[in-house]
């Protein structure tokens, strides 16, 4: 399986990564909003770079989805290269 990096990778590898994916269950009482913060931070820096990239990626896709917006990762804005030389 390919780590499914957005614009690399086809969408069948997107969709099998997903699938890939162990659900930790585990409820946790949190008691310190500093400490959940840190115990947040040190589970994704533990994933790796690439189902980093995946989880912003489904991330994105759920809030186009849910703002009843088209999500179309090969569409990319159009940007206009204007070069303004000073006399």
């Amino acid at each position: 399986m390919s780590l499914g990096i957005a614009g690399l990778a086809g969408k069948n590898d997107l969709e099998a990564s997903a699938r890939d994916w162990v659900v930790d269950k585990t409820i946790r009482v949190v008691t310190d909003l500093k400490e959940q913060q840190a115990e947040t931070y040190r589970y994704w820096q533990s994933v790796p770079v690439g189902e980093r990239l995946n989880a912003v990626m489904e991330l994105s896709k759920t809030l186009y989805t849910m703002r009843g917006m088209r999500f179309d990762d090969g569409q990319r804005p159009s940007r206009n290269i204007v070069r303004i030389e000073r006399s």
